[in-house]
């Protein structure tokens, strides 16, 4: 795991909905990414090691809703 309070986190982490088996190979690592932006914080998450495009836009999807309910919370 990696931290920079107030501009990044990275994590790794292994599903075991993949189907595939807990070893090395198999994590997937996660990057949480502060940055200011026109006086606002933006957010940028990115993911590696999907093994398919797929996959890809799988968990594209998630993010997207993960970051909807988000924003949803913080703005209230």
């Amino acid at each position: 795991m990696q931290v920079e309070p107030g501009k990044l986190l990275v994590s790794t982490f292994w599903s075991a909905l993949s189907g595939l088996p807990d070893a090395p190979e198999n994590y997937q690592t996660v990057r949480y990414e502060l940055s200011a932006e026109n006086g606002r914080t933006k957010l940028t998450i990115t993911q590696d090691n999907n093994p398919t495009p797929e996959d890809a836009s799988h968990s594209a999807q998630n993010w997207n809703m993960v970051l909807a309910g988000m924003k949803n919370v913080i703005e209230g």
